[in-house]
């Protein structure tokens, strides 16, 4: 991963091209992973050339390119590198009313690891990107959406070049690390050894500081992303065999045994 100047100096020099889908579109291609959820995602293109498919259509994604996902917009999981070894991207995602981001390298074969534990923006972004994004599927004009995602990106750029802003990003950002990589899976394969694979931390190391830092396990807060997608999902419209691919499961069927499991345990009395 390259240093914390060297990615500074590449996201203040802005965005080369923006990618912004205003409609799902009906019919996806079959044997790639695709992803629909809830909340809004947008990330930045930091080094590499990579391919990318984006509401069905397969984009290649230079240095400079940012991708603008709306809730529920299909895309892909993962990248494929094309002239490098590595790629490298900035992931943000917007829940809980916040923004997070994080970095990340992806490799030939699909798969990524993190950069570093990323952060979580000033609360003030969230609302203003929700206000713009209102605007901007009024009139279509995706000019002050650029103009924000530029705000956001000198943003990081400052606290990569300032210990002052980045200080108390270390625990803190680990845990809307783990946070942002469950909700971005939408729960699904995150089992501690594959967050300790991504984000480069050991498994009981994790787990200790995501209970400190909330109160509960990360099992918990796993249910708890999938419960909130899967009541989102059905309002959608989404049937059952796609939320129990959605959310990792190995068929519907044990999609509903975890579904009820889970509706009993709501049931029972609270042990005092």
């Amino acid at each position: 991963m390259r240093s914390s100047e060297e990615m500074a100096e590449i996201l203040s020099r802005g965005i080369r091209r923006l990618y912004a889908p205003a409609e799902a579109v009906a019919v996806l291609p079959s044997g790639v992973r695709v992803e629909r959820h809830p909340f809004c995602e947008f990330f930045f293109t930091i080094a590499g050339e990579c391919r990318y498919l984006l509401n069905g259509e397969l984009l290649t994604l230079s240095p400079g390119t940012l991708c603008w996902i709306n809730a529920w917009i299909p895309h892909q999981y993962g990248f494929w590198p094309t002239g490098e070894a590595w790629g490298e991207q900035l992931w943000f995602s917007v829940h809980g009313g916040r923004i997070h981001y994080g970095f990340f390298r992806s490799r030939g074969d699909g798969s990524f690891l993190t950069g570093n534990s990323g952060g979580v923006l000033p609360e003030e972004y969230a609302p203003l990107f929700h206000q713009l994004t209102d605007a901007w599927r009024k009139d279509g004009d995706s000019s002050r959406m650029r103009l924000f995602f530029e705000l956001v990106l000198r943003e990081v750029a400052c606290r990569l070049r300032s210990p002052v802003l980045s200080e108390g990003a270390g625990e803190a950002g680990i845990v809307s690390s783990v946070k942002s990589c469950i909700r971005n899976r939408n729960g699904a394969n995150c089992s501690l050894a594959e967050l300790e694979r991504i984000l480069g931390y050991s498994r009981s190391h994790l787990s200790h500081l995501f209970r400190t830092a909330t109160g509960i396990s990360i099992g918990e807060y796993i249910n708890q992303v999938r419960l909130e997608y899967v009541e989102r999902a059905v309002r959608h419209g989404m049937k059952q065999k796609e939320i129990a691919s959605e959310l990792g499961f190995a068929s519907p069927a044990a999609f509903w045994l975890w579904r009820e499991r889970r509706k009993r345990r709501e049931l029972l009395p609270q042990s005092k």
